[in-house]
């Protein structure tokens, strides 16, 4: 690989690393059977620039199968955009939740999820937000997590 990966939210997926590269705002698929690469875009700000190295948030870009989840320097709303194979970044959703509030974030058959709380082994999911439906569903699905 010709990048240091940052953050937390690296994943493999069809025989590719998928990767937030160090120090930038890019995306990276690393082929792992060619050693072909592809960059995104540029995602604009994103918060983990201005963070100090050891901060126990970490709001770099986290790659869940073909969602970005990530904020800007300049506010705490969280953004999720859905992202080809190619990482062309194909919608984006800026949502009126404060991520600076959650423990973790992810994204599954469609829906992001907010958890509040990743050291406790009982927790509950915060909020739920349907991306294609564009709205919030039963905020506390409690019963999800035990």
């Amino acid at each position: 690989m010709d990048f240091l990966a940052a953050g937390t939210g690296s994943m493999v997926n069809n025989a590719s690393y998928y990767y937030h590269r160090h120090g930038s705002n890019i995306l990276v698929r690393y082929d792992l059977d060619t050693t072909e690469q592809i960059q995104s875009d540029s995602l604009g700000p994103i918060s983990y620039l201005d963070c100090p190295r050891k901060h126990d948030q970490s709001f770099e870009a986290r790659i869940l199968i073909r969602h970005v989840i990530y904020m800007r320097p300049d506010s705490e709303r969280l953004l999720v955009s859905k992202v080809e194979e190619d990482l062309l970044v194909i919608a984006t959703w800026e949502l009126d939740v404060n991520g600076t509030e959650l423990a973790d974030a992810f994204v599954m058959c469609g829906v992001l999820y907010g958890l509040e709380n990743a050291k406790e082994r009982e927790t509950f999911i915060s909020f739920a937000f349907d991306l294609e439906r564009k709205n919030f569903k039963n905020k506390y699905l409690n019963y999800l997590v035990t």
